[in-house]
This record gives structure tokens, C-alpha cells and sequence, in this order.
């Protein structure tokens, strides 16, 4: 078995009798692409993100939001409309930014977080702590 990147790619093959087979090829995007877009007017932050949240990219996520409280929003919407799957570490990135925003009494939404990542929250019994959203729209008139 061999994993690597080649022109945007990622790739794994399976090496068999000296043949390799490709398994599965994804596209690769640098962890600096998580940030889709950033928005910010009259304490509020809306960040749009895209792609994974996981242990290659959430310490870029978590710079953001630390970057994000610097300038002591009223309000930050995380749209994760674009964002199909999260692992352990990018949920404690989120709790993380929930302790930060009660510490800041910042209102934290998250916006579009789809069933698989929703069940990251439900199976860690943290669903109930966060405001979740179904569009940018809802967020920002509540």
C-alpha cells in the first residue's frame, strides 16, 4: 500500500505481484484551503469554509478563529455548507471556539453542517451545547 500527492491529487495504491493499482484517487487541496471566504461588518465575522476539517488542517482553522475573536465580534457564523466531513480534531477546534466565544460573549452559529458531520456532535453528546443553523440567511436575522 502506498499514499502519495501528485498534481492535485491524492493517490493510494495497492501494490500486487509488482503491479501497483490505483484504489482510490481524491482531490488534494492544500490544509490552507479550508477557508473558502471571509466576511466582516459591524461585529460580525462570517467565515465560509469547504473541503475536511481534520488533523491536517484544523490548526489553520483554529488560527482563523483565534484571528476572528481578536476583533471581539458580537457575532461569528461558520458556514460549513461545503464541508463533508470532520474528524475528532476539528470538532475540538469548534468546541474550542465555542469556550472562546462565552468567554468573549460572542454569539457562535454554525450554518449548513451536513448529517455526517452532525453526527461528529451527536456522538459526542455535544449537539445541544451549539447553535446550528440552516443557512447564512437564518443565522444572520436571528
Amino acid at each position: 500500500m502506498w499514499n502519495g500527492v501528485a498534481n492535485d491529487k491524492i493517490f493510494i495504491l495497492n501494490e500486487i505481484n509488482n503491479a501497483a493499482e490505483i484504489i482510490m484517487t481524491r482531490d488534494y487541496n492544500s490544509p490552507k484551503d479550508i477557508i473558502k471566504r471571509t466576511q466582516a461588518r459591524d461585529g460580525l465575522v462570517v467565515v465560509e469554509l469547504q473541503g475536511e476539517i481534520d488533523m491536517s488542517n484544523s490548526p489553520v482553522l483554529r488560527e482563523k478563529i483565534l484571528d476572528v475573536f481578536k476583533g471581539a465580534p458580537t457575532i461569528f457564523v461558520i458556514n460549513m455548507t461545503e464541508i463533508g466531513y470532520m474528524d475528532s480534531s476539528g470538532l475540538g477546534t469548534l468546541v474550542e471556539a465555542l469556550k472562546w466565544s462565552h468567554r468573549e460573549k460572542t454569539q457562535l452559529r454554525l450554518v449548513g453542517v451536513c448529517d455526517n458531520v452532525k453526527s461528529v456532535f451527536e456522538i459526542s453528546r455535544l449537539t445541544s451545547l451549539f447553535n446550528f443553523y440552516n443557512s447564512e440567511e437564518e443565522a444572520l436575522s436571528q
